[in-house]
């Protein structure tokens, strides 16, 4: 059961990641969508849409974010802590079970961030590409609907949002309290 609901969330993530990138105008690769789709009327209704389901999604999803990000960078520092102090005593199926796990933990962690980042990237990019579009006489009314929009992004609105950089602070602080640790031991 687990393992199809991850393989559904992926599958999620990439149809989301990849109907973003057909709102990015003047772009060199090929549209998967018709050019007609990318008309005026039709940009603002979609884009309109996809706002409504990611807010969604983050009223259910998004603040779980902050107290996941605390519980990883904890585990593993508690696990990296455990494997420094009772190393010697513990005995070796739990060394391996404790090695793995922090592996798994810092490696999917910062890949789940790196995703999010992706996306919010990837939403900042659609909305400076807009500044570009040919509208002709509804230039002005296009221009305040641009303004209006905010990149795609992961988190808590406001006080947890993940950018790019959220991958690095987080390594940075696993680094940081893992050399902490050395020191206090």
């Amino acid at each position: 059961m687990y393992f199809h609901i991850s393989n559904s969330n992926n599958l999620l993530l990439v149809s989301f990641s990849t109907t973003l990138k057909e709102f990015i105008l003047n772009k060199p690769e090929k549209y998967i969508t018709k050019n007609s789709l990318r008309s005026l009327s039709t940009i603002l209704r979609e884009y309109r849409s996809l706002e409504i389901l990611q807010k969604q999604f983050l009223e259910l999803y998004g603040f779980i974010f902050i107290p996941f990000q605390f519980l990883v960078g904890n585990a593993i520092l508690y696990i990296i802590y455990t494997l420094l102090k009772h190393g010697p005593v513990l005995p070796g199926s739990t060394k391996l079970l404790l090695i793995l796990c922090g592996i798994n933990l810092a490696i999917i962690w910062p890949v789940v961030l790196e995703s999010c980042g992706k996306l919010h990237q990837q939403g900042s990019a659609i909305i400076r590409s807009w500044r570009y579009m040919n509208c002709g006489r509804h230039r002005k009314y296009f221009s305040k609907f641009r303004k209006r929009c905010k990149p795609f992004s992961v988190g808590t609105q406001g006080l947890f949002t993940i950018k790019r950089l959220t991958v690095l602070k987080f390594l940075k602080g696993i680094t940081r309290g893992t050399f902490r640790m050395l020191l206090t031991l």
